[in-house]
């Protein structure tokens, strides 16, 4: 089973920064996928090797924390959407 990787290149942040990162992830993914729970498993595993190819700097502000969180949830749903619904219109959108 593959373990997440940690969301910051250090490993550790602030905590105030590790819980916009997690609430931000939990609400972002919900708002993409709704109850299609094979979807919201398709995101994951692609967010994942996003965060794991390029991890968060653990210095990052919190604003940047929560802005590449929805940035890289809107790209692992927009590379993964295609091959799981038939109609890839998400809630939560880049403005």
């Amino acid at each position: 089973v593959a373990r997440a990787p940690p969301p910051f290149n250090h490993g550790a942040a602030h905590p105030a920064a590790e819980a916009v990162f997690w609430s931000t992830l939990a609400k972002g993914a919900c708002m993409l996928v709704g109850g299609h729970v094979g979807a919201l498993a398709a995101v994951a595993w692609r967010f994942h090797e996003l965060l794991r190819d390029d991890p968060i700097p653990s210095n990052a502000s919190l604003r940047d924390v929560e802005a590449v969180v929805v940035q890289r949830l809107h790209h692992a749903y927009f590379t993964t959407a295609p091959h799981v619904f038939e109609d890839p219109s998400p809630v939560l959108t880049l403005a």
